[in-house]
C-alpha cells in the first residue's frame, strides 16, 4: 500500500503513465524495442531520479542510507529531478524538478520520492541497481515484485476509504485516513507511544509513587513527536496530554504489547515506542535509574531517527541471558514488529518450547517473555545508545550521566556480556528461532 501511496502523491504533479512505474506482470520487466533492435527498460530506473540538497548539489543517497534515517535524509533534500528517457512526444531525456511541500508532508513529492528510492535500495540486491525498474515492493513471501495495472487499480479501490479534504487556509490537498477509535489525532505522523501504567488502588503510597513516575516520564515526551496511548492496570487516573485506550483491574504488560502489535499490523510503515512506569510495583533505587535511562533512550531523537539498518532501538540491548532490553522500554519499526508472534501467544509458545511454565529470567519465560518478545525474531537488527559499562541486570547502572551514541547492538563482545558464565549457546538460539518462527537468521545476523 505504501508503494501505491508514494506513486499517487508524486504522480498527481507529474502525470505518470502506468508503463513508467508499473509492469505488465509482477515478476517480469517490460522493455521498449527501437527500430535497430536495441532494448531498454520502459519504466523509471534508479538513475532517472536524482536528489539535490538545499545548496543545489547532487546528493549521493547510496552513501547515506546505512547511517541516516529517512527523516534525516529528507531534511537535507530540497528537490528531486525526474528524467523521462522515453516519451511519445520524442522529448527523450526531459527533466522535471519537484520541490518540497513544507505544509503537507504526507503528500510532499520529495518525501514520497525518497521513500520510492530508499525502498529500491532496501529490496533490490542485484549487482547493477539500474538493471531493474525503480518502483518495487516487497511481497508477503519476501520476493521483490513490480506493480501492475491490475494491482494499482485494486489498491485505488482500497483507497476509496480515504477522504480528500481541503482546509480553508491551505489549498493543498491532504489525505485523512479513518483510524480506529483512540488512535486518531491531528498529528497523525507522530510516533505512537504505548504506555503501560500500573497503580495499586489499595495502597495510597503506591498510588502516589505511580503518579510521580508517570509525571517524570511524561516530562520527557515531546508533544510534536509523540502521541501517548495509555493502557492502565489497577487504578485509573488522568494523565495530561495522553489518551486512555484501555483499562483493566488486573493483568500485566503483555496486553499492552498486544495493543502495540495489533496497531503495527495495520501501520507497517510507522514507528512505535513502548514504555511502562517501572518501579511502581517494586520500588528501588536501581529501578528508578533504569526507568530514567530507558525512558530517555526510547523517546530520544536517536531512536526516533534510527537508521534503516536498525529496527529496534533502546538504551541497552543484551544478547544474554536471552536477547532483551533490560527493563523493556524501546522504540521499534512496525515493519519488524508485525513479524513477531502475538505477545500472549508468544508467552505460551516459550513455555511450550522450554517446558517451563514459571517465571525464568535466564531463558525468558513467564513474565520475562514480555522482555524477550521484541528481540525474539531472527531478523532483529537492534541498536542501542548507552556508552556506559552497564551490561544487564542491576549492577553498574550509571547514576549521573551516560553519553548517548547510537551503535549496532550488541555493542560489546559476547564474553563481556557472559562475564564467564555458561549461558544459552548459539545452537539453542537457532532451535528457538525455528520453533517460534520456522526461520533461521540471515547472514547479517548479529547474535
Amino acid at each position: 500500500e505504501n508503494a501505491v501511496l508514494n506513486i499517487l502523491a508524486i504522480g498527481r504533479l507529474l502525470g505518470f503513465r502506468i508503463s513508467e512505474y508499473g509492469q505488465t506482470q509482477q515478476n517480469k520487466i517490460d522493455y521498449h524495442t527501437y527500430a535497430n533492435k536495441k532494448t531498454i527498460i520502459k519504466a523509471f530506473l534508479f538513475s532517472d531520479w536524482e536528489s539535490f540538497s538545499n545548496d543545489g548539489n547532487k546528493v549521493n543517497l547510496a552513501g547515506l542510507i546505512s547511517s541516516m534515517s529517512l527523516e534525516q535524509i529528507y531534511e537535507m533534500i530540497d528537490y528531486v529531478s525526474v528524467c523521462w528517457r522515453i516519451q511519445k512526444n520524442r522529448k527523450n531525456g526531459q527533466k522535471v524538478k519537484v520541490k518540497k511541500d513544507l505544509k503537507n508532508k504526507i503528500l510532499c513529492p520529495v518525501w514520497n520520492a525518497l521513500q520510492i528510492i530508499l525502498r529500491k535500495f532496501r529490496i533490490d540486491r542485484s549487482s547493477n541497481i539500474n538493471s531493474t525498474p525503480l518502483c518495487v515492493f516487497r511481497a508477503k513471501k519476501g520476493m521483490s515484485m513490480f506493480g501492475t495495472l491490475a494491482l494499482f487499480r485494486l489498491m485505488l479501490q482500497f483507497y476509496s476509504f480515504f477522504t480528500l479534504r481541503l482546509t480553508k487556509n491551505d489549498a493543498a490537498t491532504s489525505l485523512k485516513v479513518n483510524e480506529a477509535p483512540g488512535y486518531a489525532s491531528s498529528g497523525s505522523d507522530r510516533i505512537k507511544v504505548f504506555y503501560n501504567v500500573y497503580a495499586n488502588p489499595a495502597d495510597d503510597a503506591a498510588m502516589h509513587r505511580a503518579k510521580d513516575f508517570v509525571k517524570e516520564q511524561m516530562a520527557v515526551i515531546i508533544p510534536d513527536r509523540h502521541q501517548v496511548l495509555i493502557r492502565s492496570i489497577g487504578a485509573k487516573f488522568k494523565v495530561n496530554n495522553a489518551t486512555h485506550i484501555q483499562h483493566d483491574n488486573g493483568g500485566n504488560e503483555v496486553v499492552t504489547l498486544k495493543l502495540l502489535w495489533k496497531y503495527c499490523q495495520e501501520k507497517p510503515s510507522e514507528k512505535v515506542v513502548y514504555l511502562h512506569n517501572k518501579g511502581s510495583f517494586h520500588p528501588s533505587k536501581e529501578n528508578d535509574l533504569l526507568r530514567k535511562w530507558l525512558t530517555r533512550a526510547a523517546l530520544s531523537e536517536e531512536c526516533a531517527s534510527m537508521p534503516l539498518s536498525c529496527n529496534v532501538c533502546s538504551w541497552r540491548m543484551s544478547p544474554l541471558p536471552h536477547p532483551h532490553t533490560p527493563g523493556n522500554m524501546w522504540a521499534a519499526r512496525c515493519e519488524y514488529i508485525r513479524k513477531l508472534i502475538e505477545p500472549v501467544e508468544f508467552e505460551r509458545k516459550m513455555a511450550q518450547f522450554y517446558n517451563e511454565s514459571g517465571d525464568n529470567p535466564m531463558i525468558g519465560t513467564g513474565r520475562y517473555a514480555a522482555e524477550h518478545w521484541v528481540h525474539s525474531h531472527p531478523s532483529i537488527e537492534a541498536c542501542d545508545l548507552s556508552t556506559s559499562d552497564y551490561i544487564w541486570g542491576y549492577n553498574d547502572i550509571p547514576e549521573v550521566r551516560d553519553g548517548f551514541k547510537l551503535e549496532a547492538a550488541p555493542r560489546y563482545d559476547w564474553n563481556v556480556f557472559s562475564q564467564g558464565w555458561d549461558y544459552m549457546k548459539f545452537v539453542d538460539r537457532w532451535e528457538e528461532y525455528k520453533f517460534l518462527y520456522n526461520k533461521t537468521p540471515p547472514a547479517s545476523w548479529s547474535g
